[in-house]
């Protein structure tokens, strides 16, 4: 049986714990990563970002992380064809 609840009290637990507040720059526009050679432009757009103060050094290592994975599986999806 699932137990039934009054608004009252989930407004109450809601106002009481509310959702964490979010990080990141939402302006930030960096180039479209289409390619590996794009990755370059996209890491420097991000080292730029943080020099002009517009991203934070731990946002910049969550951003470099995707480029790094994107790398990542470019490189797994090559070595995948090479072996065929």
């Amino acid at each position: 049986m699932v137990p039934c609840y009054s608004d009252t009290l989930l407004l109450a637990l809601i106002k009481k714990r509310p959702p964490p507040h979010r990080q990141g720059s939402e302006r930030l526009q960096l180039p479209k990563l289409r390619s590996v050679d794009d990755a370059a432009g996209v890491m420097a757009s991000i080292i730029a970002a943080v020099a002009a103060g517009e991203i934070t050094s731990a946002e910049a290592a969550e951003l470099s992380k995707l480029v790094d994975t994107y790398l990542k599986a470019n490189e797994a999806r090559y070595n995948f064809f090479k072996l065929l």
